[in-house]
C-alpha cells in the first residue's frame, strides 16, 4: 500500500492550498472551500490542481502576472 503525505496551507477563510504526495506523484491543489450541512469544511468545484511540473511552469509566470496586475491597478 502506497503512503500518502500532504501539507495544507490556508490562504483565507475559504481558500486553501494542499500539496499532496501519492507514490511518485506530487500535486498542488488550490481550492475554494465551502461548509457542508454538518459544519465541516469541504473542497468545492472551483480551483486548480497542478502537477509538480505544472506548478513550476506557473511559478515562471508569476513575475509577468505581478506586472500585469500592477499595470491594471494603475489604470
Amino acid at each position: 500500500m502506497e503512503e500518502s503525505k500532504e501539507v495544507v496551507l490556508q490562504i483565507d477563510e475559504k481558500t486553501r492550498v494542499q500539496v499532496t504526495k501519492k507514490g511518485r506523484n506530487v500535486l498542488v491543489d488550490i481550492r475554494e472551500m465551502y461548509t457542508d450541512g454538518n459544519g465541516k469544511l469541504q473542497p468545492g468545484r472551483k480551483g486548480f490542481c497542478f502537477s509538480a511540473e505544472g506548478w513550476g511552469l506557473f511559478q515562471g509566470l508569476v513575475g509577468d502576472i505581478d506586472l500585469a496586475l500592477k499595470q491594471l491597478q494603475e489604470e
